[in-house]
């Protein structure tokens, strides 16, 4: 270190560098007094809620603002919503030196140099308080009554587009129900910063969960459009029963919960039992045919026919739509029938039961459509309501042709606990379940006319025991009965 002699004179700093420090501490100082003075004044370009507050002082601002909440209300609306929430209703009060002290804090005072040339519009000012329950329970009612009344977003999806002949995604649709959870936080907003209204943005709505946008989406459009290159021929007994195409197929395609393009298994079940049966089933249905002798006869009822097995079906057609097939399916049935249904809907051959409960005489044609037996009978006794089904029926398996006898036993009498009756037959020719059948009827001395009217069966068919016997003789099961009036 240098020593400098006693009285010698310190040297003095460069005329530049004092100037440098004589800046530099008149900048200092102005910068604090800025600081000082915009952490007590709004600065230029400030408002507050819309209100111009530029270079006035907090304590100003604050008288301005005490007192505010009397009478104070908020209106909020939105999709069928209105309603007005009073001060006194949330027990809002409101703190105007913590609300101002807040604002001018939102202009950085330390950073007044650059926030002088800006302009503040102060929005998130707080100084209210109130009770959050309340509010919570009267924006959530007046949301649940709008919502009663609302519509739902639609999610976006995937449509067959008949232009482009292809499946598309659609764009998802707003709806007018609103999200109560986003409501709420909206008007404590309101209520924070003291607004006077505030209209429910886009955003407090509830949202479609599946956008447009959606990857998962094109990609199930593609696999849609898969499904329409298959064609499928339907074929019953022979017979082209339909088309299983796109214009078909667009019906069934959906969306299951993973955004994944399927079939409808539930919907071609219905379409197989519904539309296709409809044109394929006859089991029931009406039927009109012509007997030989000329006579002309409609039946309806029955339970011989086509009776497809749409279940089945809909397995077969969902394989082949998802391999983009082009194939022939025959339809699977659960019953079928002798023949494919005429213009008048018979459906069974040339060998048949007829039974006509007006005539009361029964016939049996051969193969070749010759009568090969007939006799009168006696049928159900109308008075005491046990009319013969009427119907196309057949002989159904609980005929034993190599024992035919049977024992026919009536309903049980409800003060004795016995059946009503209990009849061996030696003939047992049953063609409704195991209940009602032709059979013989020693007991009687006479058959036909008008028997039947007062003294018939319990609903089956009576024959005279040789005829009967005859009849069993040339019948097999699965031959078919049509009993008509």
């Amino acid at each position: 270190m240098a020593n400098h002699p006693t009285g010698a004179k310190v040297p003095k700093l460069p005329k530049g560098a004092r100037i440098a420090l004589i800046v530099a501490g008149a900048v200092a100082a102005l910068y604090l007094v800025g600081v000082v003075v915009f952490s007590n004044v709004f600065m230029p370009n400030t408002r507050i809620l819309g209100r111009n507050v530029s270079l006035r002082t907090a304590a100003d601002v604050q008288s301005g603002l005490t007192d505010r909440t009397d009478a104070y209300t908020l209106h909020v609306t939105g999709e069928n919503l209105d309603l007005t929430i009073k001060s006194s209703e949330v027990g809002l009060t409101f703190d105007a030196a913590a609300y101002v002290r807040d604002a001018i804090s939102e202009t950085h005072p330390w950073l007044w140099p650059a926030e002088v040339f800006l302009s503040h519009d102060l929005t998130h000012a707080r100084g209210s308080s109130y009770d959050r329950d309340k509010v919570t329970t009267l924006v959530n009612s007046a949301v649940d009554a709008a919502n009663a009344k609302g519509t739902d977003a639609v999610d976006a999806t995937i449509a067959y587009d008949s232009a482009s002949t292809s499946f598309v995604v659609t764009e998802e649709k707003a709806g007018t129900k609103i999200d109560g959870q986003k409501a709420v936080a909206t008007v404590e907003g309101a209520l924070d910063t003291l607004e006077r209204s505030v209209s429910l943005p886009a955003d407090d709505y509830v949202q479609a969960k599946v956008t447009k946008d959606a990857p998962e989406l094109a990609k199930a459009a593609e696999e849609a459009n898969s499904f329409l290159t298959a064609k499928l021929s339907l074929n019953l007994d022979g017979k082209d029963a339909g088309t299983i195409d796109a214009s078909k197929i667009i019906d069934w395609v959906t969306l299951d919960g993973n955004l994944k393009a399927t079939l409808n298994e539930d919907a071609i079940k219905e379409w197989g039992s519904g539309e296709l049966s409809r044109s394929l089933d006859t089991v029931g249905t009406e039927r009109s045919y012509t007997r030989p002798d000329g006579k002309v006869v409609t039946v309806v009822g029955g339970t011989y026919g086509w009776n497809v097995d749409s279940g089945s079906l809909a397995d077969l057609i969902v394989a082949g739509v998802k391999e983009g097939k082009t194939a022939t399916i025959d339809i699977p049935t659960h019953q079928t029938a002798q023949a494919l249904p005429d213009a008048s809907g018979r459906d069974w051959g040339n060998s048949y039961v007829d039974v006509d409960l007006a005539e009361q005489h029964a016939r049996f044609y051969d193969a070749n459509g010759s009568l090969a037996w007939e006799a009168d009978i006696v049928s159900g006794d109308a008075s005491k309501n046990y009319q013969t089904p009427t119907g196309v029926y057949f002989i159904d398996d609980y005929f034993n042709k190599s024992n035919p006898e049977s024992t026919l036993i009536g309903k049980k009498d409800p003060e004795t606990g016995k059946p009503e009756y209990e009849t061996p037959v030696s003939y047992w020719m049953p063609f409704v379940g195991n209940s009602i059948g032709l059979h013989d009827a020693s007991w009687r001395g006479s058959f036909g006319g008008s028997i039947y009217q007062s003294n018939g069966s319990h609903g089956c068919v009576n024959l005279p025991p040789d005829k009967a016997a005859e009849l069993c003789s040339l019948i097999d099961r699965g031959a078919v009965v049509a009993v008509h009036g």
